[in-house]
């Protein structure tokens, strides 16, 4: 790729997580209305290298997704704004309204922490379509679309205990991850009072509560598995990974986690096990019992090929990782195609 196409995608993606940074922070607006206390003196500096980490790491992940994606125009747009606004917001704000008496967050506060992400769904991703030569409704990728549309078509008893499987591996996840990393931090313990909130730690109401989330995955967070233009035993590895950094907003320092210890036990427990559950809940929808069915995702992936091109990879070490978890092992570089050209992960 020449130095004039790098140059180019390197200036959108930092162009991108500038505007980034603007509806994040527009966001913050909706609910720092009610008082929560001040972030720690002495972390007061981390504020603005931190937002701009978040800023920069999400903005790339939302240019690979993209890139990536087979739909353009207003399905793009609002599959993108689904995913990002379940996995960014939805999912994690349930946790901060359960555990938020433990954590001294006042209930008037929630309402702006579940919109605080609209900004960005509704004004940096049709932003990021548009400058990606996304936005334009797109229709010569027809028939790809219908074998596309073959990757989550199944009967209804299949799909039911898939997801029955998903939301428990899910609690699985949690619970395992939770206790075996995030809860070996004595100041994490601490924060939480060590359990003895009976009303937060009430495991009768706990477990269906993330039985829930677990069911909420598939729809939010992997809904657009489907139009991913990647080989189907790739798809998982490349979601997990793409998914793992989302949590990356524990990076900013704030009154509610003001212990930097604590946001980095979180951020590790939450992107190991989004990565891990990423690879399952697709792998495990991808999948299918019958031949016919996986002959007509290894159609797909050979019928995706003439419709793309090379592009530049900004993430080698990624595209290598990615590869190496997959179904074909080390036998190829993970493809760089995306609809039309353009940059890829």
């Amino acid at each position: 790729m020449s130095a004039k196409s790098i140059l180019i995608r390197t200036g959108q993606l930092l162009l991108l997580s500038a505007l980034y940074l603007l509806f994040f922070m527009l966001g913050g607006l909706l609910h720092t209305a009610v008082p929560l206390g001040q972030t720690p003196a002495e972390q007061q500096w981390m504020l603005f290298p931190a937002l701009c980490l978040v800023s920069l790491v999400n903005s790339y992940m939302v240019m690979l997704v993209i890139q990536r994606s087979l739909w353009r125009g207003w399905r793009l747009m609002l599959g993108v704004g689904v995913s990002l606004y379940g996995v960014m917001t939805f999912m994690s704000q349930i946790e901060t309204a359960w555990f938020g008496p433990a954590l001294g967050v006042p209930a008037a506060m929630l309402p702006g922490l579940f919109m605080s992400s609209l900004p960005i769904v509704l004004g940096f991703i049709p932003i990021a379509a548009w400058m990606l030569g996304k936005a334009q409704p797109w229709n010569r990728n027809s028939e790809i679309a219908r074998l596309a549309y073959a990757r989550l078509r199944m009967p209804a008893p299949q799909w039911a205990w898939k997801l029955a499987l998903i939301a428990v591996a899910y609690v699985v996840f949690y619970f395992a991850f939770g206790f075996l990393v995030a809860w070996q931090n004595p100041a994490l313990r601490n924060m939480y009072g060590n359990g003895s909130n009976a009303e937060v730690f009430n495991y009768w109401i706990l477990v269906p509560l993330q039985l829930l989330r677990g069911c909420c995955g598939p729809s939010l967070h992997y809904q657009s598995s489907p139009w991913i233009a990647a080989p189907a035993g790739k798809l998982p590895s490349w979601l997990g990974l793409a998914g793992a950094p989302m949590n990356i907003v524990h990076a900013i320092p704030n009154p509610i986690m003001p212990d930097v210890t604590v946001r980095l036990s979180h951020f590790i427990e939450t992107s190991t096990s989004n990565f891990l559950f990423g690879m399952l809940l697709t792998g495990l929808i991808l999948w299918r019992p019958q031949w016919r069915t996986r002959h007509a995702a290894d159609e797909l992936a050979a019928r995706i090929q003439p419709h793309t091109s090379p592009v530049f990879s900004f993430s080698t070490v990624g595209a290598t990782l990615a590869d190496c978890v997959t179904v074909t092992g080390l036998q190829t570089t993970l493809r760089r195609i995306a609809p039309g050209g353009g940059f890829l992960f």
